[in-house]
């Protein structure tokens, strides 16, 4: 493999299951909430086949809600949610 110079894909390694040990993270602009535009890069993500999703302090709770029905692992930074199944961790 090294002769050819060959790498493997980490996406298509993806397509079969396996984890591609990459995580999306997402820092709100925290004068701009815009859950439309959050939502809009959380599907990127989940197209980038990300395993797990860090996502700052911003966003409102519909989109944590949203999240957290999804199978893709999600952890609040600096922000802890109640009631939903969303990790997170705040000073």
């Amino acid at each position: 493999m090294e002769r050819l110079n060959y790498h493997p894909s980490v996406i298509a390694s993806a397509l079969t299951g396996k984890k591609t040990c990459t995580l999306g993270l997402l820092i709100p602009h925290v004068a701009n909430n815009q859950d439309e535009r959050m939502l809009a890069y959380i599907r990127l993500l989940e197209q980038k086949s990300v395993d797990g999703i860090l996502i700052g302090t911003g966003g409102g709770a519909d989109i944590l809600a949203q999240l957290a029905e999804k199978p893709l692992p999600t952890v609040t930074i600096a922000r802890e949610v109640q009631g939903l199944p969303v990790s997170g961790f705040a000073e």
